[in-house]
């Protein structure tokens, strides 16, 4: 007895064979500009570029800030400054390395805030921040920082982190 194997089989298979194929296919690059403007006519852009590699980002990114108000209640503060950082991203973790300078203006004072090499995670509605950053000219490590300036960090690696 001779078994014939029907047309739509045989094309079922090479389309499997395809599907295995093509992921195993290398990654791509990646450029990206965003920008957002809030309320107030402040601003930041945020300018991305990396590779995906099975499922995993890695790349770098510069955010320039420019009055920028993060949303943060206490005398909504406004941002002017740069950060750069160097990003990795899988599974639902985001972690950076970053390098800043920039100022915090309030109504009432000016912050100059500076950092290298903070390691910022990012994960489901959680940011955590480990190393030190600079305050006025005065060292604070980053589980010390004045809530304010917590906050506001928090709040503006959440908000430039895609």
């Amino acid at each position: 007895m001779k078994f014939k194997i029907p047309p739509y089989v045989s094309n079922i298979g090479l389309l499997v064979t395809f599907f295995i194929a093509s992921s195993a296919m290398a990654g791509f690059d990646i450029t990206r500009m965003t920008t957002v403007v809030d309320d107030f006519s402040g601003s930041y852009t945020v300018t991305k570029s990396g590779r995906i590699d099975d499922g995993v980002f890695t790349g770098t990114s510069l955010t320039e800030f420019n009055q920028f108000h993060p949303g943060i209640a206490d005398s909504d503060p406004t941002l002017t400054g740069v950060i750069a950082t160097s990003v990795t991203r899988s599974e639902g973790l985001l972690t950076t390395i970053s390098d800043g300078e920039f100022n915090l203006q309030r109504a009432e004072s000016t912050l100059r805030v500076s950092f290298e090499n903070l390691v910022v995670s990012i994960s489901e509605g959680e940011v955590s921040l480990v190393g030190t950053v600079s305050v006025n000219d005065e060292t604070i490590d980053a589980n010390e920082l004045p809530d304010l300036l917590a906050a506001v960090l928090r709040r503006v690696f959440w908000l430039t982190r895609r």
